[in-house]
């Protein structure tokens, strides 16, 4: 209240704590947080377009102007400051980049309802005529066969998945830990100008998932930066040239 008895508007108390690891977190080139809802995406950071669209199958990819019409809705996400998107089984994501990238980082926020089928996350292929080339397993685990299945997501459970691939050489996170990955670079994990997808697959390795927040970096992410960015439910933001994590209760 002031002087006169008026009584101030709500106050939103916010919860602030330091990157503890000094990590310095790069720019993004694409972040998507479903905040806002709209059929077309658009990204809240960087140039980086996906395009909605739809997989048979037996891997027949159809384009879509809308996320409706790849039958993608708004749900609730799993914080009050994000929502979240509900990807019917067939529903995808084209990823348009200028130019190959032999060394970049995905992060995805999931939930998987079950343990009945393969889900996709990252197929590198244009052509979309072989596997996937990141998913998320039966078991929940995430990988593919030839790099080895790392960690486990629980069922009905927000997880933070970041890939991080250095000169072709995929590295697994999950939930702010490393769990796995290779360190041969093959030009299976290149992603190409002409064309990547996510949540896409030739032969049916998708099912329906929830997704709350997607971001993309042109940098292979390290330890350090993954352990800085942290677990969902914090994201970084810059205050006075630092980095810091940002908590909301």
């Amino acid at each position: 209240y002031d002087s006169y008895e008026n009584a101030s508007e709500k106050i939103v108390s916010e919860k602030f704590i330091y990157n503890v690891s000094g990590a310095e977190i790069p720019a993004r080139i694409g972040w998507w947080n479903f905040e806002e809802k709209q059929d077309t995406l658009k990204s809240s950071q960087g140039n980086i377009q996906l395009t909605p669209g739809n997989v048979t199958d037996t891997g027949l990819i159809t384009m879509q102007e809308t996320l409706s019409a790849s039958d993608i809705e708004y749900i609730d996400g799993p914080t009050a400051i994000n929502g979240a998107l509900h990807i019917q089984k067939g529903a995808m994501f084209k990823i348009e980049i200028p130019e190959d990238l032999s060394t970049y980082s995905f992060m995805f926020d999931v939930k998987i309802p079950d343990y009945s089928s393969f889900r996709s996350l990252i197929q590198t292929n244009p052509a979309n005529n072989d596997d996937t080339d990141i998913c998320i397993n039966k078991s929940g685990a995430i990988g593919i066969g030839a790099l080895g299945y790392h960690g486990k997501c629980l069922l009905d459970t927000w997880h933070r998945i970041i890939v991080s691939v250095n000169e072709g050489a995929p590295s697994i996170y999950l939930d702010g830990a490393f769990v796995g990955g290779g360190t041969t670079s093959n030009e299976r994990w290149v992603l190409k100008s002409k064309g990547a997808y996510l949540f896409c697959d030739n032969d049916g390795n998708i099912a329906d998932f929830d997704i709350a927040e997607i971001a993309m970096w042109d940098t292979a992410l390290n330890d350090a930066q993954v352990a800085a960015i942290g677990v969902i439910g914090g994201i970084i933001v810059n205050f006075n040239h630092k980095n810091r994590r940002k908590l909301y209760n």
